[in-house]
């Protein structure tokens, strides 16, 4: 296991869950599913491994890539701003009507959510609006479901992914202030009162953009004082797909096309974000800055924050990973001596990364994610003599070594299923 300074355990606002329990974060709520059934008994019967471990595999990589690559797009177009001069447009997202509970599951301790029509019928609409005249600009929810770049060619989906960043209750309002700083416009979607709105409000103002952002409110009369120097306030329903032939929505359409088209061009200097890393759980680092002094959080990595609810699931991974890397240094040592391992051992072998696999998913820590799954379809490779899942399994070792930045590790796993193949 990759060791690091520090390991900082910290009391979040779930409390500690008992020992043996798994807890799933709620950045994972697309993929709970899928991860319940990497650990199902079902999975230890040849037959349903090898007819559903790709496709559970794939769709829980996808999930982390789609929030990567929406995140690494959200720098780009940000950088072409920053030092290109390039506009954008700002879309201030509603996070409350963005996902819908559609069933919880309180014995396995998963809620599923669905995406809201209405959230991503504004997405499209604003992205439709700009007509790819300047570049759009937004944050990522955690609720919706993101697309891997690779299905960008997808007409549909391009239409509602708007660049997004992964921001983090720790460092969401720094990024946030950069981002309304450098807009051309922006469109605020208001639908309920929160403490981030009201942020966004006063930074807005302070930017001195607030002629430059249209507001949806769900309630204009709510809203018509207290954003009366903002250049436009529209209300329209706060639920369900939004209707397309409203007078409403043409006005904010007209508003969107005017702002765009204006002769207005942001020239704010902006900070440099191109080192914000994505991480797609949400650990609520926050909270640990309460409970240590500044110089023991000092250097600590975002992965080696353990808040409490995480506690069984790290003391669950850090006894199986060490285990998964000891037994499969027995077999590999026994292949590169020339000695075939019995079946049966590299089949448990294979089992037990699939398990440690899951747990550092759950964990977000991206080597051993890297170094499991690999495991995974080596021994699969070995067990069947047939290459397709372990293909996947070291293009998908390949990607999460990158996102934990190990980039001769992702080069490694990259290049080794033609190694095997000699």
């Amino acid at each position: 296991m990759k060791r690091h300074k520090r390991l900082v355990v910290f009391q979040d606002h779930r409390g500690q869950f008992p020992p043996g329990r798994v807890f799933y974060p709620e950045s994972l709520l697309h993929i709970t599913p899928i991860l319940e059934e990497l650990r199902s008994e079902k999975m230890g019967q040849p037959k349903y491994f090898n007819t559903n471990v790709q496709f559970f595999l794939n769709e829980i990589i996808k999930y982390f890539e789609g929030i990567h690559d929406n995140h690494n797009a959200a720098k780009t177009v940000y950088d072409q701003y920053r030092t290109g001069g390039h506009q954008y447009c700002l879309y201030l997202r509603n996070f409350w009507l963005s996902g819908l509970t559609l069933n919880v599951n309180i014995e396995r301790n998963y809620t599923l959510y669905g995406l809201s029509g209405h959230d991503r019928s504004y997405r499209q609409l604003v992205k439709n609006g700009l007509k790819a005249q300047i570049n759009s600009l937004s944050f990522v929810n955690i609720r919706d479901y993101y697309y891997p770049s690779e299905t960008g060619g997808s007409e549909h989906k391009r239409d509602f992914t708007i660049p997004s960043f992964r921001v983090l209750s720790h460092n969401w309002h720094g990024i946030v202030s950069e981002a309304i700083k450098g807009a051309k416009l922006i469109v605020l979607n208001i639908q309920s009162e929160t403490g981030g709105v009201q942020f966004e409000v006063n930074v807005i103002r302070e930017c001195g953009m607030a002629q430059r952002t249209i507001c949806i409110a769900g309630k204009k009369d709510k809203y018509a004082d207290a954003l009366s120097d903002f250049y436009d306030v529209i209300e329209v329903q706060s639920s369900g797909p939004v209707p397309q032939n409203t007078p409403e929505i043409q006005r904010l359409k007209d508003a969107i096309e005017y702002l765009t088209n204006d002769n207005f061009m942001q020239k704010n200097l902006v900070r440099d974000l191109s080192d914000i890393k994505c991480y797609v759980i949400e650990k609520n680092i926050d909270l640990a800055t309460s409970q240590y002094k500044p110089e023991i959080l000092s250097d600590v990595a975002y992965e080696d924050y353990i808040p409490s609810s995480l506690v069984s699931n790290w003391n669950l991974f850090s006894r199986h990973y060490p285990e998964m890397v000891q037994h499969w240094e027995g077999i590999d040592k026994m292949i590169r001596i020339g000695q075939r391992p019995d079946i049966s051992q590299v089949a448990d072998v294979m089992y037990e990364a699939l398990g440690t696999f899951y747990l550092a998913v759950t964990l977000e820590r991206y080597e051993e994610m890297a170094f499991s799954v690999g495991i995974v379809g080596i021994a699969h490779q070995i067990i069947t003599g047939q290459d397709p899942i372990m293909t996947d399994c070291c293009g998908h070792a390949a990607k999460c070594a990158a996102w934990g930045d190990n980039m001769l590790l992702a080069k490694a796993f990259g290049d080794l299923p033609e190694e095997l193949r000699k």
